[in-house]
C-alpha cells in the first residue's frame, strides 16, 4: 500500500446507508457478493451492516473528508431529496447533495428551485439513459434544465457509461461532446467515466473546458482503465475526479487502489480532491 501522505480526498460518488438506500438492492448480500467476485475485494463492514457509523469511521480513516451523493429520484428503494436534505443536515460537513432531477418530471424545474437554488444541494444528478422511456443526453426534453443549470452557475453530474445501461448507444461520449458544445457554460461532470469509452471520453474532456470526468470503480480493474490513468497523469490532471461507487466497493479499496495504480504523486491532490471541489464549486 502507499506510503504517500495523508492526501485528503472528496469522493465523488457514495450512496450511504441512510433512509430509503438502506432498503436498496445495493446492499443487499447478493448485490454486494457479486461485485466482490469481480472486483476480489472484501465487503465493507458498514455496507453488510448499513452502518452510517462505520462508513463515517471508513471515511475519516481514509481522510476522505467529504462524499458526494448522486441521488437518483426515480426507482423504488432510493433516497428522496427531501431525504437528502436531511442527510446533510445531520452529517453537515461529511456529505455534499446533488438532487435527482427526473428529465420527465413535470416538476423538474420546480425540483432545482427547491432543493439546489433554495436548499442546500449542490447541484443536478440525472441519468437520462435509465429514464421510461430511456433518452441521450441530447434529447430536446432535457435542455430547459441544462439551461436553467446554465443561468444559475448549477453543475450537472450525468451517470453515464457503466455496468448498467439499456443499450451501449445511449452513453456514446459524442452527446457529452454536443451537449458541451450547446452549453459551454454548464459544469458537466460524468461519473462512471462513460466506461467502456474511456479514451473517447477522455478526449472529449480535453476538448470541451467545461467537461469533467470521474470514473469511479471504472478506473479499477477494468478494461481500458489505463487510459483513465494515462489521462489522470497528463492532460487531464485538472479534469478527472476520484469516486469509489460505495457500497459496490469499500472505500478502503478505492482509495488504495487510486494512490497505488500509476497516478504521479505530484497529480494526486488534484485526482483525489481539488478537481472535485472545483467541478462543484466549493473551497
Amino acid at each position: 500500500m502507499s506510503n504517500i501522505g495523508n492526501i485528503k480526498c472528496i469522493d465523488f460518488r457514495i450512496r450511504p446507508p441512510y433512509g430509503g438506500y438502506k432498503e436498496n438492492f445495493l446492499f443487499t448480500e447478493d448485490f454486494l457478493t457479486h461485485y466482490k467476485n469481480q472486483f476480489d475485494f472484501e465487503i465493507s463492514p458498514s455496507a453488510l451492516n448499513k452502518s452510517m457509523d462505520l462508513l463515517i469511521q471508513e471515511m475519516a480513516r481514509y481522510n476522505v473528508e467529504k462524499a458526494v451523493v448522486p441521488l437518483r429520484k426515480y426507482g423504488a428503494g432510493s433516497l428522496s431529496n427531501e431525504d437528502l436534505l436531511e442527510l446533510m443536515k445531520q452529517y453537515p460537513v461529511r456529505f455534499i447533495g446533488l438532487a435527482g432531477i427526473d428529465p420527465l418530471d413535470s416538476d423538474s424545474l420546480q425540483d432545482i428551485e427547491e432543493f439546489i437554488i433554495n436548499g442546500s444541494c449542490y447541484g443536478v444528478n440525472m441519468e437520462p439513459g435509465m429514464c421510461n422511456p430511456p433518452m441521450i443526453a441530447t434529447d430536446e426534453r432535457i435542455y430547459p434544465i441544462y439551461e436553467k443549470c446554465q443561468e444559475n452557475n448549477i453543475p450537472v453530474v450525468l451517470s453515464y457509461g457503466g455496468f448498467c445501461h439499456y443499450s451501449l448507444a445511449l452513453n456514446n461520449p459524442e452527446h457529452i461532446d454536443q451537449l458541451a458544445l450547446d452549453f459551454p457554460k454548464l459544469r458537466i461532470i460524468v461519473i462512471h467515466g462513460g466506461w467502456p469509452h474511456a479514451a473517447a471520453m477522455c478526449s472529449v474532456a480535453l476538448n470541451r473546458e467545461n467537461v469533467y470526468i470521474s470514473p469511479d470503480c471504472y478506473l479499477i480493474r477494468t478494461p481500458g482503465n489505463q487510459d483513465y490513468i494515462t489521462a489522470a497523469n497528463y492532460f487531464l490532471k485538472d479534469k478527472l475526479i476520484f469516486g469509489s461507487a460505495y457500497p459496490l466497493l469499500p472505500i478502503a479499496d478505492a482509495v488504495n487502489y487510486y494512490l497505488n495504480c500509476g497516478i504521479r504523486e505530484e497529480v494526486l491532490p488534484n485526482i483525489m480532491y481539488n478537481n472535485a471541489a472545483k467541478a462543484l464549486g466549493i473551497d
